[in-house]
């Protein structure tokens, strides 16, 4: 089987009737078993860094607050 390698964030809106809501970040990539979610570059937004078999990859946060 050769699932796609996706990385997805998903947000929470509270509510009478709570969900979740699915983001797609990147459908390459994937997250292997090392992850780290972190402001990277000073601008208050968390930034994502994975570490899975093709390497060590950065993933900036670009959406606007």
């Amino acid at each position: 089987m050769s699932d796609p390698a996706i990385l997805l964030w998903f947000g929470f809106t509270p509510g009478k009737e709570p969900y979740f809501r699915e983001y797609s970040i990147d459908i390459d990539l994937g997250a292997g078993l090392n992850i780290v979610v972190k402001d990277l570059n000073g601008d208050k937004k968390p930034d994502i860094v994975v570490a899975n078999k093709n390497g060590v990859l950065l993933v900036e946060n670009a959406m606007e607050k």
